[in-house]
This record gives structure tokens, sequence and C-alpha cells, in this order.
């Protein structure tokens, strides 16, 4: 069984795009199934990043942070994923990456060259998917957004593509330890993370078949660029929001990278 990242209550499937309600928020720190093998999905139209409930959180989690606790911060080109890639978290993250190192390359560049798993989306008439594709095999959907619903890629592909551009450099940190995330952030090298949107645990999973598998996924998947951590909080860019150095409880932060899977790629 494959197991992937999901967002809340809406049975719509999406990629790094929406928000849930107040309630959905607080939910999704409650339980929900961990150690998946990969990441899944985000939310497709519920409204826009900026609903109340993302209102609420930012006034909760503002982005300025505590210099005497910190144990790195890091510069990193802010990139934003949309107008252009409603579903480009991971890709736009990953153009951040790069720009720390040294390496100038434009999402949309990263967008054309990104493996693609092209299996049709099936659903069912409430919206529940049948079927689609896997994230290890190549992004799933549409990442535009401007043809279809679009969901998510795993760490694998993106790691094919970030060495095109650091060769033997690109480090993949999946299945590791969140310290060792940390000490990558301590070594001055940011790491694309994937997480959910609103930094909790998944509360809800969904599955469909790929050939004679069982994909698992979650509409709350997202990926962000992770560029500092203190004792409470980790810090980041965050491509859909557009926010530098957006802060997040470290604790629930951590599980919720755990739910997803663990995955995470940085360089050399």
């Amino acid at each position: 069984m494959r197991w992937l990242p999901s967002l809340v209550t809406v049975s719509l499937l999406s990629g790094c795009s929406l928000f849930a309600t107040a309630t959905d928020v607080q939910a999704a720190a409650t339980s929900a199934p961990t150690n998946p093998r990969s990441p899944a999905f985000n939310l497709q139209d519920l409204v826009d990043p900026l609903t109340e409930a993302r209102r609420q959180f930012e006034r909760q989690h503002p982005s300025k942070p505590a210099p005497k606790q910190l144990q790195a911060m890091l510069d990193a080109p802010l990139i934003a994923q949309n107008p252009e890639l409603r579903y480009g978290c991971e890709v736009t993250s990953l153009a951040m990456m790069l720009a720390h190192a040294g390496v100038k390359v434009e999402k949309m560049e990263l967008f054309h060259r990104i493996r693609k798993d092209l299996d049709p989306l099936q659903v069912k008439p409430d919206g529940d998917v049948i079927a689609w594709g896997d994230p290890d095999d190549g992004f799933v959907g549409d990442m535009t957004g401007k043809r279809g619903r679009g969901y998510s890629v795993n760490a694998a592909p993106m790691q094919e593509l970030a060495e095109q551009y650091l060769p033997e450099r690109i480090l993949n940190l999946s299945g590791t330890s969140f310290e060792a995330v940390l000490d990558q952030l301590r070594a001055g090298k940011p790491v694309v993370v994937w997480t959910t949107a609103h930094f909790h645990k998944p509360r809800k999973w969904d599955m469909w078949q790929h050939g004679r598998e069982q994909i698992r996924g979650t509409r709350e998947m997202h990926a962000v660029l992770l560029v500092g951590f203190d004792e409470k909080y980790v810090y980041m860019n965050d491509p859909l929001t557009r926010r530098q150095h957006q802060r997040a409880d470290r604790q629930a932060f951590e599980q919720s990278w755990i739910a997803l899977g663990r995955q995470a790629l940085s360089y050399r």
C-alpha cells in the first residue's frame, strides 16, 4: 500500500491551495494516522488562503521572531506560487532553496521540467477520488489549476529535478529525524519540507487506485521552505501566503511533517 497525504471537510481533492474553517484548524491537531509513506492532497475550492481561519491563525502566530531564543534564521528569497501555479508549492519552494544556493531558476522552468504522472482523475458523483496518479512517479494533476485539479509530487522526483541544477549536492533527508532537518538549518542550509496548510497533523485521509496500488493522501498537504527555528517555533517561507519567516508551533509542525511521510530536501 502506498501512503500519501489531505484538507478537511470538503470532498474535493487538490494541492497547496486553500484553508479550512476555524473548527477544522482546531480539529486538525487531533488524531490522524501516522507514518504514511508519502504526502498527499491539498484542498481545492475552499475560497482563498486568506479566510477568517487563516487570518485568525496569523493573528495568533505573528511572523516576528523572538531574537533571544533563535537558534537559526536564514534569509532566503521569497517566491509566490500564485497566480501561475495554484498547486505548485513544491516546485516554488524548490526555486527558493536553489536561489539560496546561488542558482537562479524560475519556478515556471521547474514546473515544465518536473516529472509528471499523467493518469487521469476519476471521481465519484460526490467528488471523492476513485483513481489518480502516484506522487512518487511525478506531479499528479494540473499544477496550474487551469485545466483541472492538482495534487502533489513527492521527494524523489523533486530530488531528481534539483540535481539537474546542483549535481551531487542535493541532500534527501526523507525518513530521517526532525533533528536532522534542524541540523541543516544550523549549518546554514534551508530545507524544503512537506507539511499541511495549517501546520498540524491532517485529520482526514483519502484513498484511490493507481494501477494495482492504493494511494493514501490528504487534502491538507502543503510544502514550504523551512528557514529557521527556536525553542518554540519553526520559521518558513510560505509560497502560498507569500509570507517570509512565517512562524508555526515547532512541536505541531514536526507532527505534521511526520504524518506526511518525513519528506525533506536540502543541499550540501
